[in-house]
């Protein structure tokens, strides 16, 4: 996920310090959604830094929320209450400082509806701290960022020791944890760029699209996980069922059901069973054999189901 935070007044103490800090509520005891974002961050999720303007430093987050008093950030927080959540985050300053403003037009409409780190304008919101920001605007961000060609050397320069250790996460895995936020940025927008839409349901806006390994993620060596033809756009739906192994497609694109469980959940979401995301390449063919193969889907049987053909596969006896 990516996060950025409006912290103007707390900008130096934080990034020397290597965290982010609100109270819980508000000064008058009301709950203030930006604040309980920090209980939302998670290890390896991106945080950008807007200060005075301008985004200059971006960070990974390294140890989740915890209870913490307020740091001293002198008349800064002179109205905030003593007690609130703090989440360690590892940044790194951009060798070149950008200014959203200059860059609105490119995303307006990216920006969150409600608890936007920006006004319509350009200008920062200062009724917002904590704002979790789309995959979409996250991208836009690193392109402007030139973050890509930049990265090891930035982080060797701001850490040239590698002596950062944040509740275990060394400078190593904080920099593998960007790169992979890298390649999952870059995977995505060439998925995109190639597919356009959900192959089953046909959604076509990218904040409803999940970028879904065929071959999972997790097995995969860095240039499959990387390969937009060892993936497919598919609805969240869609994804839990491919990702879970619950549903697969044969060669020429039919989909196949492993049990009934998938299949009741395809019907109840009204995807019809002779559903077909069809046409494939030759290695998405390749990716799929794999996929079948890991969840170990069998020999195709046909049923009928309410009139209506479908591919139903068991599983491999135990």
């Amino acid at each position: 996920m990516y996060w950025w935070v409006n912290h103007k007044q707390t900008f130096k103490q934080e990034t020397e310090g290597g965290y982010i800090w609100s109270p819980k509520r508000n000064k008058n005891g009301a709950r203030n959604q930006t604040y309980e974002n920090l209980t939302k961050a998670r290890i390896g999720d991106i945080i950008f830094s807007y200060a005075h303007t301008y985004i200059s430093a971006i960070g990974v987050v390294v140890a989740e929320h915890y209870p913490s008093s307020k740091p001293d950030f002198g008349q800064a927080g002179s109205n905030w209450e003593e007690h609130g959540w703090r989440v360690d985050v590892d940044w790194i300053r951009l060798p070149t400082s950008f200014k959203p403003k200059l860059h609105i037009d490119s995303f307006r409409e990216l920006l969150p509806t409600t608890h936007s780190p920006l006004k319509p304008n350009g200008d920062g919101n200062q009724c917002c701290y904590l704002a979790h920001i789309s995959d979409a605007l996250g991208k836009l961000l690193w392109e402007l960022a030139k973050l890509d060609a930049n990265l090891p050397a930035m982080i060797d320069k701001h850490d040239p020791a590698g002596k950062r250790d944040y509740l275990g996460l060394d400078h190593t895995t904080t920099l593998a944890l960007l790169k992979v936020r890298i390649g999952q940025a870059s995977y995505r927008k060439a998925l995109i760029e190639r597919e356009q839409r959900c192959r089953v349901t046909g959604i076509t806006n990218p904040e409803y699209l999940i970028a879904s390994h065929i071959k999972p993620w997790r097995i995969s060596p860095d240039e499959e996980r990387l390969d937009p033809e060892n993936g497919f756009l598919f609805a969240p739906h869609v994804d839990k069922l491919f990702d879970r192994g619950d549903i697969s497609f044969d060669d020429n694109g039919a989909l196949l059901a492993k049990n009934n469980v998938a299949l009741n959940a395809l019907m109840s979401w009204n995807i019809p069973i002779t559903t077909n995301i069809g046409p494939l390449t030759e290695n998405q063919r390749k990716y799929l054999a794999f996929h079948r193969s890991h969840f170990k889907f069998s020999d195709v049987y046909k049923k009928a189901l309410n009139n209506a053909e479908i591919h139903y596969l068991e599983t491999e006896p135990a």
